[in-house]
C-alpha cells in the first residue's frame, strides 16, 4: 500500500495480482472514494479525479455561503462511475 497526496489530500493505492485500488478520505465529512483500475497509472488518475471533484463540489458550496453539497454522495457516485468503466475496460479486454 503506498500513500500519496493531490491538492492536501491524501489518498492511498495498492494492487492485487490483476488490479489496481484507489482509496481517497473526504477530510470534510465522513465519506470517501474508492475504485479499482486496470494499471497503477489508472489508479492514481483516478483518484486525483475524485479528489478534484470533492474539492470542487466543495468550493461551488462554499462560493454559495451553502452546505448543500452531500460530498458522501458524489463520492460514491464517482465510485461507481470508475468502477463501471474499470468493469467495461476489464470486460472488453477478456474478450
Amino acid at each position: 500500500m503506498r500513500n500519496e497526496n493531490h491538492l492536501g489530500i491524501a489518498f492511498q493505492i495498492w494492487s492485487s495480482p490483476q488490479t489496481w485500488f484507489w482509496f481517497v478520505v473526504n477530510p470534510h465529512q465522513n465519506g470517501g472514494a474508492i475504485g479499482a483500475a486496470a494499471s497503477e497509472a489508472d489508479a492514481l488518475r483516478e483518484a486525483c479525479l475524485s479528489i478534484e471533484e470533492i474539492s470542487a463540489q466543495l468550493q461551488t458550496a462554499s462560493a454559495r455561503g451553502t452546505n448543500d453539497c452531500v460530498p458522501s454522495l458524489i463520492c460514491w457516485k464517482g465510485a461507481l462511475e470508475n468502477l463501471n468503466r474499470f468493469l467495461a475496460a476489464f470486460n472488453h479486454a477478456s474478450v
